[in-house]
């Protein structure tokens, strides 16, 4: 493109839908060395961002530009000054949409992704739907970027390789999500690590929030199994990286898994793999959940479940879990 282009990208939270954008914000980089790019987004997710080659990132802190007035604040204050020619919302909130109000003034060119609200609906009434997976996110990020007028390429169709052949491979799991209908059981989640164990020489990693910390440790059973105690996410990915395939659930922890290459196993059970939300470049077959008519019960999780029986995860077989490791880990 002629001219010289300074784009703002607007994907305030959470982690793993930013953590989606993050491979798209490279390519954007790479592809178009005269771009400007500039995200706004919370401060915590600065990280994923740095080292880019010219991306500038605008944090938004809803502590300090709070409600309604003081979105609009931070808009005139940090945005109004930038000469940006294209606005990319890819997250069309009430805080996004103030943004783009603002700079509508100047009449910058804006692109709003499209959610697929009425797709993942209709897919939780008919679930035939799903035996396709939906548009994902990614790609729904892309196609925003593209409308925009920069087309890039990308390599989502590119499944992560698996890692060398070990003797005794390095298991990272994450148990937890932020939803109850997207966590495996307690106790299936003890009896996975004993069988794991017991198949397989290997060490394991527990990756968890710093508030999950004390519920980690009980499923630190073994000398084998520790948790990773790391004092910031930069840290925490860091130790990632050097994992031979992680096992998660449908949880910030796959998509953050993906940006350092690692294999995901991953455990789903009130929601879906092909809702839209699967890690980039995770190979599909790696995805584990029970086809159940109840199931999925919602798009991204709820806090119980809603037939009160939770067979989705409790009918889990943890031995096919375990074969997809080893699988994974042994070729």
């Amino acid at each position: 493109m002629a001219g010289n282009k300074k784009i703002l990208i607007i994907r305030l939270s959470s982690i793993g839908d930013v953590a989606i954008s993050v491979p798209l914000v490279k390519a954007l980089s790479n592809q178009y060395p005269t771009v400007e790019i500039s995200i706004v987004s919370k401060p915590f997710h600065q990280f994923m961002f740095e080292g880019i080659p010219r991306v500038q990132f605008i944090p938004f802190d809803d502590k300090k530009y709070i409600g309604f007035m003081g979105t609009f604040r931070f808009a005139f204050d940090q945005l109004w000054k930038e000469n940006f020619t294209h606005v990319i919302d890819l997250h069309d909130v009430l805080r996004s949409k103030l943004f783009r109000k603002v700079l509508s003034i100047k009449a910058i060119k804006t692109v709003v992704f499209d959610k697929g609200r009425k797709e993942k609906k209709a897919a939780l009434l008919d679930k035939s739907k799903l035996l396709k997976p939906l548009q994902s996110s990614f790609l729904r990020y892309k196609a925003a970027i593209e409308t925009a007028g920069f087309q890039l390429q990308t390599a989502e169709n590119q499944w992560i390789e698996k890692k060398e052949k070990k003797e005794n491979p390095t298991i990272g799991i994450a148990p937890f999500s932020l939803h109850f209908t997207k966590t495996y059981p307690q106790e299936s989640m003890v009896m996975l690590i004993k069988s794991l164990l017991e198949q397989l020489d290997c060490n394991i990693l527990l990756f968890g929030g710093k508030s999950e910390r004390d519920k980690l440790a009980t499923l630190s059973t073994s000398d084998k199994v520790a948790v990773a105690n790391c004092q910031s996410i930069q840290e925490e990915m860091q130790l990632m990286s050097t994992l031979d395939v992680m096992i998660s659930m449908d949880s910030a922890n796959m998509h953050l898994a993906s940006l350092v290459e690692v294999p995901v196993v991953s455990i789903w059970g009130g929601t879906h793999p092909n809702m839209g939300f699967y890690g980039y470049r995770q190979e599909p077959a790696l995805a584990i959940g029970k086809d159940l008519a109840c199931s999925p019960c919602s798009v991204f999780g709820k806090e119980t479940c809603p037939l009160g029986h939770f067979e989705c995860m409790k009918t889990i077989d943890n031995q096919q879990i375990v074969d997809k490791l080893i699988q994974v880990v042994k070729g």
